[in-house]
C-alpha cells in the first residue's frame, strides 16, 4: 500500500503542471453540464419505487390529466353583499378566463343564471346566501365575508421554470385587479405558488448567509493555520468537487430536488474535511523538514515534503472516503426514489471530492512558493497558533484515560436514554411547514384553508368508456363515492362530475336539486341530455371530469395541511370507501400528490433505520479489515453511532420532525464521525508502530501524540464547520434553520465523542501492537 501511494505522489508531484490541467478541463466540461441541471421541488418527486399510485399517476393521470392539475385559488376578502366586492369578483373571475393558460375558472358566478352574469355586480348573490349551504360550499363564505376563485392550471410536471413562471403570471393579473379595486383584499396562493415561495426563500438565504459562511470558514482557517495556501486551497477542492457533483446530475438524468440539495453541504463537510487533514500534515512534515535542513544547513526539500505528506493521508482519507460513500451507497435499497437516487448522488460526489482533493492539493502546493529556513516567522507563528490547542487535547486525552471506565460507561448510558426518546420520532411534512407565517401565500394558504377547503390534492380515476358514463346508475354510484369521502375524519372537498351536474341544475332552476343518488334515471338521463346540447358546458364538463378519449372518468380532491400519519390514514379508508362501492367493471384508482408524498414520506424513518444499520455494518467491517484487527472495529462503532443517536432524541425533545429537509442529517452525522474517528484511528495504529529509542512507548503517551497529531485537524474541520452552519440558522426558511440547528447538535456531539470517548476505549480494548 505504501509504495503504490509513494508512486501515486511521486506522479502528482512530479507532473503537477499536467495534474493541474486536466483537472481544469474536466472542470470546466462538468461546469458546462452542470449549468443544464433541471430543478424540481415538487412534493411529487417524493413517492415510494414500488407505489402503485405513483404508478397509476405517471401511466393515467399525467397524461390526461397533467394539462390541468394545478390549481390557482384567489380569496377575495370583502362584504359580497355590497357592489365593490361583487365587481372585484367578476373581475377577476373574467380576466383568469382570458388567461392563456387557465382551462377552468370555477367561482360563486357558476351557480348563477347566465341572465345574472351579464348584470353589474351579483345581484343573485343574496338567494345563494339563503340557499342549502351546501351549493355554494367552497366558493363563498356562509357570512358573505369573503369568496373563492378556483383556476386549474396546468401542472408542467418535472419543469419547475415553466410552473414559476406560470406562478408569477397569474400574481401579477392578481396584483393588477387589486389595483383596480383597491377597497378589496385579493389573496392568491396553491401549489404552484408556495412552491416559488420555497424556492425564493432557499436561493436568497443561500445568497444571503453563503457569503457569512464563507467568511467564517476562511477566517477559522486563517487562524488555524495562519497560510493563505491553508485557507485557498480547501476552498478550490470544495468547489470543483462540487461543480463535477452536479455535471453528474446532468449526465446521469437526476434533477436537483428538495433531498440531494443538501449534496452541496455534505460536499462542504468532506471535501473541507480532507483539506483540513492534508495540509494539517503538510504543515507537521514542513516544520521537521525545516528542522533538519536548519540542521544540516540545506533548503528545504519540497518535492520530500509534498510527497511524505501525501503518501501519509491517502490510506485514510481513502478509507474515510469509501465508509462514508458506501454508507450513502447502502440508500439504494429505500423505497424512497429520491432518497435512493441522493444515495448514489452522495455516494459519487464523495469519491469525487477525494480525487479532486488530492489531483488539486498536492500539486498545488508543490506549484505554489514554499517557505524556505530563513522564514522563522512561519514556524513560530505555527507554534503559537497550536500550541494552546495541542495542550488542551493532552489534557483532554489524560483526562479520558484516567476515567476511562466512567466516561465508557456514561456513553453507553446516554446511548440507551437517547435511543428510548428516540423511538418516539415521526416523520412528518405539510405542505406550508417550512415556510414563514408571514410569506403571502401562507397568509392565503391559511385563510383559506380556514374559510373554505385545503389545498393538498389527490384524484380518484375511473377506467371505463363513454357509454357507461351515460348510464344512470354509474352516476349514482360516482355521487354516493363522492358523499362518502366527505364525510371522512379529514372532510376533504370533492369535486365529481354528478357534483357539476347538480350546480347546472341549480343555475338552470335556481334552485336546490336535492342528493343526485337520490334522483330517478329519467331525471339523471334528462340533465344529461341538456348539458350535452349546452356546448360551453358540455366542453367543460368533458375537458375537467373526462380524458379526451372517454376512457377515464375523475373525482378531484383537496385536504387541509395535515399531519402525514393523518393522510395515510386518510388514504386507507377512502380505499375501503372505494373497494365498498365498487362498480362493475370499472376499475378505479386512487392517486394525487398528496397521497404519494405522504406514503413515501412515512416509510422515510424505515428506510432511514436500514440504510443506517447497512452503513454502520459495512464501515465497521470494512475498518476491521483495513486495520486488520476486530478490535479497531469495536473502537469505532460507539462513536459513530452516538451522535446519530443524540440527534434523534434532540429532535424529539424539540419537536422537530423526520422530513426531507432533515432526513439528510444522519447520514452526514455518520460521515463526521467515521471521517475523524478514522483519521484518529490511521494515527493511532501510525503512532503504534513508531519507535523511541530502545524505549517501548506507553499506550497512554501513544494515545496523547495521537489526539494532538491528528486531534488538531479534527477539531478544525468540525469547529468551522459548526460555525459556518450556525450562520444558518439566522434563516427565516423553517428546513434550513432546522437542518443548521441539527448539523450544529451532530457536529458538537461527534467532536466531543471523538476526543472524550474514543481515548477512554483504546485505554480499555487496547489494540495489539
Amino acid at each position: 500500500m505504501n509504495a503504490l501511494c509513494f508512486a501515486v505522489a511521486r506522479l502528482l508531484v512530479r507532473y503537477r503542471k499536467t495534474v493541474l490541467t486536466l483537472a481544469a478541463l474536466v472542470t470546466c466540461v462538468m461546469a458546462g453540464l452542470a449549468s443544464r441541471v433541471h430543478f424540481d421541488f415538487s412534493p411529487d418527486s417524493i413517492y415510494l419505487a414500488n407505489d402503485a399510485a405513483h404508478a397509476v399517476y405517471v401511466k393515467h393521470f399525467i397524461p390526461h390529466f397533467g394539462d390541468q392539475a394545478n390549481v390557482a385559488v384567489v380569496a377575495v376578502r370583502g362584504n359580497l353583499q355590497r357592489l365593490p366586492a361583487q365587481e372585484a369578483l367578476v373581475d377577476l373571475h373574467n380576466r383568469l378566463r382570458q388567461h392563456p393558460q387557465v382551462l377552468r375558472v370555477r367561482s360563486v358566478l357558476n351557480l348563477l343564471p347566465q341572465a345574472a352574469k351579464n348584470q353589474r355586480g351579483i345581484p343573485g348573490i343574496q338567494d345563494i346566501l339563503r340557499g342549502p349551504a351546501h351549493i355554494y360550499e367552497g366558493l363563498l363564505a356562509s357570512n358573505g365575508s369573503a369568496a373563492a376563485i378556483v383556476a386549474q392550471l396546468p401542472m408542467h410536471y418535472g419543469d419547475q421554470a415553466a410552473q414559476e413562471d406560470l406562478a408569477r403570471s397569474i400574481k401579477r393579473l392578481v396584483q393588477q385587479v387589486s389595483r383596480r379595486h383597491s377597497s378589496v383584499e385579493l389573496l392568491v396562493t396553491g401549489p404552484a405558488f408556495l412552491q416559488e415561495a420555497t424556492i425564493g426563500f432557499l436561493k436568497r438565504d443561500q445568497m444571503l448567509f453563503l457569503p457569512f459562511v464563507v467568511l467564517c470558514i476562511a477566517l477559522f482557517l486563517w487562524l488555524s493555520f495562519r497560510d493563505v495556501r491553508g485557507v485557498v486551497l480547501p476552498f478550490i477542492a470544495t468547489g470543483v468537487a462540487t461543480v463535477w457533483a452536479l455535471g453528474w446530475l446532468c449526465v446521469v438524468g437526476h434533477s436537483f430536488n428538495i433531498v440531494n440539495n443538501a449534496l452541496v453541504v455534505l460536499l462542504l463537510v468532506i471535501s473541507i474535511a480532507d483539506s483540513v487533514h492534508l495540509f494539517a500534515r503538510f504543515q507537521d512534515e514542513l516544520q521537521q523538514e525545516q528542522l533538519v535542513a536548519r540542521r544540516d544547513k540545506r533548503t528545504v526539500d519540497a518535492d520530500a515534503v509534498v510527497i511524505r505528506t501525501t503518501v501519509a493521508m491517502i490510506p485514510p482519507c481513502l478509507l474515510t472516503s469509501c465508509t462514508t460513500a458506501l454508507g450513502f451507497a447502502s440508500s439504494v435499497w429505500a423505497q424512497v426514489h429520491i432518497v435512493k437516487e441522493f444515495g448514489v448522488d452522495a455516494a459519487v460526489g464523495v469519491m469525487g471530492a477525494f480525487v479532486a482533493t488530492f489531483l488539486i492539493t498536492p500539486a498545488a502546493l508543490r506549484m505554489l512558493p514554499f517557505p524556505q529556513v530563513k522564514d522563522v516567522g512561519f514556524e513560530h507563528k505555527r507554534q503559537l497558533a497550536s500550541s494552546f490547542l495541542s495542550e488542551a487535547l493532552a489534557v483532554m486525552a489524560r483526562f479520558s484515560i484516567r476515567y476511562a471506565k466512567v466516561l465508557v460507561v456514561a456513553a453507553v448510558s446516554l446511548f440507551c436514554l437517547c435511543g428510548w426518546f428516540a423511538k418516539n420520532v415521526q416523520s412528518n411534512q405539510r405542505l406550508i411547514s417550512d415556510l414563514p407565517e408571514s410569506e403571502p401565500a401562507v397568509v392565503a394558504a391559511r385563510f383559506i384553508e380556514k374559510t373554505f377547503f385545503g389545498l393538498a390534492s389527490f384524484d380518484i380515476l375511473l377506467e371505463g368508456d363513454a357509454q357507461q358514463w351515460q348510464n344512470p346508475e354509474v352516476v349514482r354510484r360516482v355521487s354516493r363515492m363522492s358523499q362518502a369521502i366527505r364525510s371522512t375524519p379529514l372532510a376533504p372537498r370533492i369535486d365529481s362530475f354528478p357534483d357539476a351536474l347538480r350546480a347546472h341544475v341549480h343555475a338552470v332552476q335556481g334552485q336546490d336539486p336535492g342528493a343526485l343518488h337520490q334522483w330517478s334515471d329519467e331525471r339523471i338521463a334528462h340533465v344529461l341530455h341538456q348539458t350535452g346540447e349546452d356546448p360551453s358546458a358540455n366542453r367543460s364538463l368533458q375537458r375537467v371530469f373526462f380524458s379526451a378519449d372517454g376512457s377515464l372518468q375523475r373525482i378531484v380532491g383537496q385536504l387541509k395541511d395535515s399531519h402525514t400519519r393523518s393522510i395515510n390514514q386518510f388514504r386507507q379508508e377512502v380505499q375501503r370507501i372505494l373497494d365498498t362501492h365498487r362498480l362493475p367493471h370499472v376499475p378505479v384508482h386512487l392517486t394525487g400528490g398528496a397521497l404519494i408524498a405522504a406514503k413515501a414520506l412515512g416509510n422515510i424513518l424505515r428506510d432511514m433505520a436500514g440504510s443506517l444499520v447497512v452503513a454502520c455494518a459495512t464501515i465497521v467491517l470494512i475498518i476491521a479489515l483495513v486495520f486488520r484487527s476486530v478490535r479497531y472495529a469495536v473502537m469505532a462503532l460507539l462513536p459513530n453511532l452516538l451522535p446519530i443517536v443524540v440527534t434523534l432524541a434532540i429532535m424529539q425533545l424539540w419537536d422537530i420532525h423526520l422530513r426531507v429537509a432533515t432526513v439528510m442529517i444522519f447520514s452526514m452525522a455518520l460521515g463526521i464521525s467515521v471521517d475523524a474517528c478514522t483519521h484518529l484511528l490511521a494515527r493511532l495504529r501510525e503512532e503504534i508502530g513508531c519507535k523511541n529509542g530502545n524505549r517501548p512507548r506507553r499506550l497512554q503517551e501513544i494515545i496523547v501524540k495521537t489526539m494532538q497529531g491528528s486531534g488538531r485537524p479534527v477539531v478544525y474541520s468540525t469547529v468551522l464547520l459548526l460555525l459556518g452552519f450556525s450562520v444558518l440558522g439566522l434563516s427565516r426558511f423553517h428546513a434550513l434553520r432546522d437542518f443548521a440547528i441539527l448539523s450544529a447538535a451532530v457536529l458538537a456531539t461527534a467532536l466531543l465523542v471523538d476526543l472524550l470517548l474514543l481515548p477512554a476505549l483504546v485505554i480499555l480494548v487496547r489494540p495489539k501492537r
